[in-house]
């Protein structure tokens, strides 16, 4: 059963429960394909949000006093 909280994410394998990372860099280790890369995917795809890297925070603006004047 597919979530549906996660249906907008593209099948990667770096996100892939099923792949485990190597010791080289962007390559992982697949039990159904072997050795292959992060932007590689196949149909048995099984996401797995605890790999996912969140994006750096956006800087918030420094307010002032002026800001909030009227």
């Amino acid at each position: 059963m597919k979530n549906p909280f996660f249906n907008n994410v593209s099948p990667r394998c770096d996100l892939c429960a099923k792949a485990k990372p190597t010791a080289v860099h962007n390559e992982f280790l697949c039990p159904l394909k072997g050795v292959v890369g992060a932007l590689d995917y196949c149909k048995k795809f099984d996401y797995d949000p605890l790999k996912r890297v969140p994006r750096e925070p956006v800087a918030e603006k420094q307010f002032t006093p002026e800001d909030f004047m009227i």
